[in-house]
């Protein structure tokens, strides 16, 4: 009796569903490392935007004259001063417009910039410390009741003046 060998040639059907499997796997991953990926990087960018408004304000008050220094505290929450009249009418502003303009514009960078933007000066513990908060959404979720609610998260920058 002579023994015959047969030769297989191309792919059986299971090695095709196994090698499309694995692939399918492999790109579940890659989708999610790039989900997350921009995800990352819409965050670090609201962080970048919030530091440069929080240094907008800093300078703002660097330039001021020490004895209205204070008239640049805010809590969180306070209403947005009116734009002064000084700045549209040509006449000179005064000290405390000069603080309404500087709060006035910043406030509105923050609403505009960041979202659920809102800022905060304060005192710190030392005489001539302050604490500039900027805090914004980065994102959202739902609980179990059905109710959505903001992820904040917060920048901080406390200064000597």
């Amino acid at each position: 009796m002579i023994a015959t060998r047969r030769f297989q040639t191309g792919s059986s059907l299971i090695e095709v569903l196994i090698a499309l499997f694995v692939l399918a796997v492999g790109m579940l991953g890659v989708l999610a490392m790039q989900s997350t990926a921009v995800k990352t990087s819409k965050n670090a960018s609201l962080q970048s935007q919030a530091q440069i408004l929080a240094f907008e304000i800093y300078e703002a008050m660097q330039s001021a004259p020490a004895d209205i220094i204070d008239d640049y505290l805010l809590d969180y929450g306070a209403p947005t001063p009116n734009e002064p009249s000084c700045t549209t009418s040509g006449t000179a502003c005064t000290s405390a417009e000069i603080v309404d303009w500087n709060q006035y514009q910043w406030l509105t960078n923050i609403t505009a910039s960041l979202p659920g933007g809102a800022g905060a000066v304060g005192r710190g513990a030392q005489p001539d410390e302050y604490i500039i908060r900027i805090q914004f959404a980065t994102g959202y979720e739902e609980s179990d009741s059905g109710d959505v609610t903001a992820i904040n998260d917060e920048v901080l920058l406390t200064l000597m003046l």
